[in-house]
């Protein structure tokens, strides 16, 4: 989501993570709030000059294939703000957390990468990439 965007609902955010007892167990360069049955990780991209957030990607991770009351909560938030949630890896299991870690990483930022004039060939070749790269290191346990 877009800084903006995230700046709309940060509060609303904050208090989800409160209300289902998410609480702060990261790191300035790893951030991250969970449970005993979830988490959520944050990726935030940031103009320190300016000291405003460009953009938040924030990766949910549960305690296997149930949705939790949090994660319906977020959705419901993240609708209200306009956006999408999308599935990058419904079929991993709790010890495949590498790959959430390294999603966050490498994953290319498709509209992030159109906003700044970038040929949509060009960004298309970089998600096949990561989608290949990707196969790898679940294919071979590189996690």
């Amino acid at each position: 989501m877009s800084g903006s965007q995230y700046g709309k609902g940060k509060d609303d955010f904050k208090g989800l993570l409160k209300k289902h007892g998410l609480f702060w167990k990261g790191t300035m360069m790893k951030p991250w709030w969970g449970s005993d049955k979830e988490r959520v990780m944050a990726e935030f991209e940031r103009d320190t000059e300016r000291d405003v957030t460009i953009s938040a990607t924030l990766t949910w991770v549960g305690d296997g294939d149930k949705e939790t009351p949090f994660i319906t909560d977020l959705r419901v938030l993240v609708e209200n703000l306009g956006l999408k949630i999308e599935m990058l890896a419904d079929d991993l299991g709790e010890d495949d957390e590498d790959i959430y870690f390294w999603d966050l990483v490498h994953r290319p930022q498709e509209k992030e990468l159109q906003a700044r004039g970038c040929p949509d060939r060009w960004i298309q070749l970089e998600v096949e990439r990561w989608k290949k790269d990707r196969s790898k290191r679940m294919r071979c346990g590189l996690q």
